[in-house]
C-alpha cells in the first residue's frame, strides 16, 4: 500500500488597483492593504506555529507590486486618504462614501458583535446624519475589523524587528480620535511589511513552499488563443479573436523574474491564474522552466488521455496524483472541489470550528480509503483555494478553525502535508520518496478551461467567466485595438516599454470577471474604469487618440439593493435586488406606476456553487424616474405587508 499525503495551497491575489492617472500613486480600492492586515500575515503566522505542518502559498506579483508601492513609494487608497484627512474639510460626497466605505465588513463576524459599530451601522442603515466624533469611531472600527485577530489579545513581533501593540485600541471599542485612526492605519502598513519576511523565512527553513501566477493574473488561455476557449453559455459566443502569444509568455517570464528580485529564489510551481490551462497555455510555463503547475478536477474531467480515453476524476485513483502535461516533463495537480470548497464555502456555517476541522479530516480519511482500495500507490490529494476571501465570514477570521485544522494535519494524520515540489522531488530526511514527472501519466489533451464551471453554462469547466458575453467581448474588441496600436506605434522605445505594461495590466482577469451577469457586485463600476483608464493611459503615452468610445462605461451602473444596504439611484443604473429566500418580486415606479413580478433566481459563487442570496434584476433608471417601490412574496405567493422606497437621484 502507498502513502497518503494531502497539498494545501493558499492563494494570495488582488487586482492592480493603481489609478494610472495618479502616476500609480493612488489605488482606487484599499482590499491590498486590509487583506495584508487581516489575512496575509496572519496565515504565515498561523503556520509558522506547527513544526509539522507543510503548506505551499502563492503570492500574484501584482499584489506584491502593490505592497511594493505602498511601502517604498508612500501610494495611498482612496479609503486611506479619507480617512486621514481631517472629517471637517470632506465635502457631502466625500463624507457619504467614507461613512458606507467603514461599513464594508461582513456583517456577522466583523459588525454585530461589537456593540459600538453595530450602533453606528443601524445609524448608517437608518440614514442619520454623523458626528465628527461618530465618524471617527466608525472609521477606526472598521479598521481595527480587518486587523488579524492574532493582534486583539497581545503584542507581536513582527519578523521586521518591530513590535506592534494594538490589543487596547481592540479593547476600548469606541471613543477613538483621529491620532488612534492614523495609529491603526500604520500599524496595517507594518503589518504588510512583515508579509514578505515572514513568508521567506519560513521558506528558507524548508516550511513551506512558494509559488507565484503570471503577473497581472490573466487568463493565459485567452491570451494565446480566444478562440481555443471552452465557452458554452447559451447565446453567448466567442469575442473577436485575440491572439497574443508574446503576451502571455511576457506574462509568466516578468512573474518569475519579480519573484526572483522579491525573494532571492525562482520558484518551483505557478498557480495559473484562476487555474486556467490548455494544452498550448502549458507550453509558456514549460519554456520558463517551471516544474509544476495545479489546476481543478474539472478540467482533468475534460482532459483527454494520450490514447484518447476520457479521465473521470471521481475514481480517486484518477484523482490522487500529478500528471504530465505539454510536451515535456512538466508536472500538474488537480484540486479536490469538494474538499476545497468545504473550506472556502461551508465550515464558515459551522459553530464548532473543531467539529468542522474533525469533519474534514473525515472527509479526507474517507477518499483516501477509496483510494488505497483500488490498489493505488502513493496518494496526494490536492486542496486549492484563496487565503483571503473566506475569513471575514468565519468567526474571528478563521483562527479557531485553522487552528485545529492544522494541528491535525501537523500530526499526519490521516495523510501528511506536503508541498508540491517535495512531492515531485521527494525529501528522505521526512521519508518522503520522490515522483518523478518523468515517471507520470500524460495527459493526450489537456482542456482550455479554468477552475470554474461559468454559471448558466452548459455542466463542465470552461472559460465563458471572462469571454462570451456582450460585456466581455466589448471589453477583448477594445483590447484588441489597443494591442494593435501597440504594435504598429512609432514611439521611442522607451514610451513603447511603458505603454506595454498598460496592456499588460489590462490583460488582468480581473476586469473581464465582473463583465456580463455571470459575476456581480459592488465594483464593477470601478472595475470598468481602472480597465478602460489602462487603455486610455496606454494611448496617452503613446501620443495618439484613444478610441472615443473608450470614455463611456462598457457595463452599466450596477446597484445592488438589500433591505439592509440602503442605496442611491441615478438615472443610467441598472438596480439588482438580493434577497434571503426564494420567491418573486413586484415592483412599480412613482407610486405603483405599470407594476410588474418578476422570479428571484440563485446566485452563484465561485465554482457555481449556491451561496444562499437570491437575485433579480429589475428595470434600467431613466430619467423620469423618481423612486423604485418593490415588495416579496415566497415560493407560496404570500406577499409581505409593507413595501420598499428606493430613491432616485
Amino acid at each position: 500500500m502507498g502513502k497518503p499525503y494531502v497539498a494545501f495551497l493558499w492563494h494570495h491575489h488582488q487586482p492592480p488597483y493603481f489609478e494610472p492617472a495618479a502616476g500609480d500613486g493612488v489605488l482606487a480600492l484599499p482590499w491590498v492593504r486590509l487583506h495584508a492586515a487581516r489575512d496575509y500575515y496572519q496565515m504565515g503566522a498561523l503556520a509558522a506555529r506547527f513544526p509539522g505542518l507543510r503548506l505551499t502559498f502563492n503570492f500574484t506579483p501584482a499584489l506584491l507590486a502593490q505592497f511594493d508601492a505602498y511601502l517604498e513609494r508612500g501610494a495611498r487608497d482612496r479609503l486611506q486618504e479619507l480617512s486621514l484627512r481631517d472629517f471637517g474639510g470632506l465635502t457631502a460626497a466625500e463624507e457619504d462614501l467614507l461613512i458606507a466605505s467603514s461599513f464594508d465588513a461582513d456583517f456577522r463576524n466583523q459588525i454585530k458583535d461589537h456593540p459600538r459599530y453595530f450602533k453606528l451601522y443601524r445609524k448608517f442603515c437608518r440614514r442619520e446624519a454623523f458626528s465628527r466624533d461618530e465618524l471617527t469611531d466608525a472609521v477606526a472600527l472598521f479598521n481595527l475589523a480587518w486587523t488579524a485577530e492574532i493582534f486583539r489579545e497581545e503584542p507581536v513581533a513582527l519578523e521586521t524587528g518591530v513590535r506592534l501593540e494594538l490589543a487596547e485600541l481592540f479593547r476600548r471599542g469606541g471613543g477613538y480620535r483621529p491620532a488612534d485612526v492614523e495609529a491603526i492605519i500604520a500599524a496595517q502598513l507594518e503589518i504588510m511589511r512583515a508579509v514578505v519576511p515572514l513568508h521567506a523565512a519560513l521558506a528558507a527553513e524548508g516550511r513551506i513552499e512558494i509559488c507565484t501566477t503570471p503577473f497581472y493574473h490573466p487568463i493565459l488561455p485567452l491570451l494565446h488563443d480566444t478562440d481555443d476557449a471552452i465557452i458554452d453559455r447559451p447565446g453567448s459566443r466567442h469575442p473577436r479573436r485575440f491572439a497574443r502569444p508574446a503576451d502571455a509568455r511576457e506574462q509568466v517570464v516578468r512573474a518569475l523574474a519579480f519573484f526572483e528580485r522579491r525573494f532571492g529564489f525562482r520558484p518551483a510551481g505557478m498557480w495559473p491564474a484562476e487555474g486556467a490551462v490548455g494544452q498550448e497555455a502549458v507550453a509558456y510555463f514549460e519554456e520558463a522552466g517551471v516544474k509544476w503547475v495545479a489546476t481543478d478536477e474539472g478540467v482533468l474531467a475534460a482532459s483527454r488521455r494520450e490514447d484518447g480515453a476520457p479521465f473521470d476524476p471521481r475514481h480517486a485513483d484518477v484523482l490522487f496524483r500529478p500528471y504530465r502535461v505539454g510536451a515535456g516533463n512538466l508536472a500538474a495537480f488537480f484540486r479536490h472541489r469538494g474538499l476545497s470548497d468545504a473550506v472556502g464555502f461551508v465550515y464558515q456555517h459551522w459553530r464548532d470550528p473543531a467539529g468542522a476541522a474533525a469533519d474534514f479530516a473525515k472527509q479526507l480519511r474517507s477518499l483516501l480509503e477509496l483510494a488505497f482500495a483500488r490498489s493505488f500507490g502513493d496518494a496526494v490529494v490536492t486542496v486549492i483555494l484563496d487565503g483571503e476571501n473566506a475569513w471575514g465570514a468565519y468567526r474571528r477570521h478563521g483562527v479557531p478553525f485553522l487552528t485545529e485544522l492544522y494541528g491535525i494535519l501537523a500530526r499526519g494524520e490521516p495523510a501528511r502535508c506536503v508541498t508540491f515540489a517535495e512531492y515531485l522531488e521527494g525529501t528522505p530526511a521526512r521519508d518522503l520518496a520522490p515522483h518523478p514527472p518523468a515517471t507520470l501519466e500524460r495527459v493526450g489533451e489537456l482542456a482550455c478551461a479554468s477552475w470554474i464551471d461559468e454559471a448558466g453554462s452548459l455542466p463542465g469547466n470552461d472559460l465563458g467567466t471572462w469571454a462570451g458575453e456582450p460585456e466581455e467581448n466589448r471589453a477583448w474588441d477594445f483590447l484588441g485595438a489597443a494591442r494593435e496600436a501597440l504594435a504598429s506605434s512609432e514611439a521611442v522605445p522607451r514610451l513603447r516599454e511603458r505603454a506595454y505594461d498598460f496592456i499588460l495590466r489590462a490583460e488582468a482577469s480581473d476586469w473581464f470577471w465582473w463583465y456580463g451577469d455571470d459575476q456581480g457586485g459592488g465594483a464593477d463600476e470601478t472595475f470598468d474604469r481602472l480597465f478602460r483608464a489602462n487603455l486610455r493611459a496606454m494611448y496617452d503615452l503613446l501620443g495618439e487618440p484613444a478610441p472615443p468610445a473608450l470614455d463611456a462605461p462598457i457595463a452599466p451602473r450596477r446597484v445592488v439593493w438589500r433591505p439592509d444596504l440602503p442605496v442611491h439611484l441615478r438615472p443610467g443604473d441598472l438596480l439588482v435586488v438580493e434577497w434571503g429566500e426564494p420567491g418573486e418580486i413586484r415592483f412599480g415606479v412613482n407610486g405603483w406606476q405599470n407594476p410588474r413580478q418578476v422570479p428571484l433566481a440563485p446566485t452563484h459563487g465561485v465554482m457555481g456553487r449556491r451561496d444562499g442570496v437570491f437575485r433579480a434584476p429589475l428595470l434600467r433608471v431613466t430619467a423620469d424616474v423618481r423612486r423604485v417601490e418593490l415588495t416579496f412574496a415566497d415560493l407560496r405567493g404570500r406577499w409581505l405587508g409593507y413595501d420598499f422606497f428606493i430613491p432616485v437621484a
